[in-house]
């Protein structure tokens, strides 16, 4: 986990929970990256250090007495002081990383047989590091599930504090929260969402939009093409917006919230560059806005959230007349949110090509 984070693979704390707050971590994973708060270099040191007592300890010299005088496990963690304490961000990474190994991708096939994402949970990939047993990695899933779920709940909620929007801090309260499964705690995803884009804006935070154009076949969905748009957040006269730019050298090497959907077209009559128009023609918090209102604000879709909030009810209209829902996918519809570095995320195809030539 910490070498891949030193080495700018946010992707690669990707992780799949299941109560559909992937954009929460994506956020948060860029929020830690951006600050610097993981002190990569010590935790190795650290780790490292532990690593080589322990290898000391399960010596024949050494396992042998500890077995003799039936010591527990419990009393070598103590005696041997094999433990290593975690910051709350160090331990998020963790998780993270712990639950995107246990996720099983979709074939990156051109032809998809759904708009939707359809990750599963393979909690028998933790067995790649070592020989343990199916119920240790099925309970590890759980556990790493709830304490992730509920960082990711506490992460927001701190948030819409420092934001100090008093509609925000009530929408996230105790009141709105759901547990779903009797472990996962989940905030409604449209405030959510308002709460990330603001916090993010004004963080700075950069945004990848990658969409897939499809054309409906008789095997599912066939991908015709792709294209990413970049978006930096900047500094208005009474707030902070995204626009849609270019990004130079020093963007390249930013971590970004990539924004991966698709919008099905007509072969015949598409045109990249008036969809280009059309979409550039909202603002992207709209656009986003629009997708979260649309989506099932629990995981439970027959749990309702009861509020009257016109700005719900206005991009849950957007989303169904501008084509940024599920029923209407004809301009952008959002089926994951990730973190990954700006040049990783806008050249990912010419990156993918550079290791085959290397190897």
């Amino acid at each position: 986990a910490l070498r891949h984070f030193s080495e700018q693979n946010y992707e690669k704390f990707d992780s799949l929970v299941g109560e559909n707050a992937c954009q929460i971590r994506a956020v948060k994973i860029t929020f830690l990256a951006s600050d610097n708060t993981i002190d990569v270099d010590l935790l190795s040191q650290r780790a490292s250090a532990l690593q080589m007592k322990i290898e000391e300890l399960l010596s024949p010299s050494s396992i042998g007495p500890i077995l003799r005088s039936k010591t527990t496990l419990e009393e070598v963690f103590q005696r041997g002081d094999l433990e290593l304490s975690l910051t709350s961000d160090e331990m998020f990474l963790f998780q993270a990383f712990l639950l995107s190994e246990m996720k099983s991708e979709p074939s990156n096939s051109n032809v998809l047989s759904s708009l939707t994402v359809k990750s599963k949970t393979c909690p028998g990939n933790l067995k790649n590091y070592g020989d343990v047993s199916s119920n240790f990695t099925s309970d590890t899933m759980r556990k790493l599930r709830r304490l992730l779920s509920q960082s990711s709940v506490d992460f927001v909620k701190e948030l819409a504090w420092d934001l100090g929007d008093p509609s925000l801090i009530e929408m996230v309260s105790d009141k709105y929260l759901y547990v779903h499964n009797n472990a996962w705690p989940c905030l409604p995803m449209y405030w959510t969402y308002k709460i990330l884009l603001k916090a993010s804006m004004k963080k700075g935070i950069p945004i990848v939009l990658k969409a897939r154009f499809l054309s409906a076949s008789d095997e599912g969905f066939e991908v015709i093409e792709e294209e990413d748009l970049y978006f930096s957040s900047v500094q208005g006269e009474h707030d902070f917006s995204y626009i849609n730019t270019t990004p130079d050298e020093n963007d390249y090497n930013q971590p970004a919230c990539i924004f991966a959907g698709v919008l099905t077209i007509d072969k015949a009559t598409f045109c990249k560059m008036k969809w280009q128009d059309d979409f550039l023609n909202q603002s992207l918090s709209d656009a986003i806005l629009s997708g979260a209102a649309d989506h099932r604000q629990y995981p439970d879709p027959s749990i309702d959230v009861e509020v009257n909030d016109p700005s719900f009810d206005r991009h849950l209209e957007m989303a169904s007349k501008k084509g940024f829902s599920l029923e209407n996918p004809s301009l952008f519809f959002i089926n994951h949110v990730y973190p990954m570095l700006v040049k990783r995320a806008i050249n990912e195809e010419e990156q993918d090509q550079e290791i085959l030539i290397s190897f």
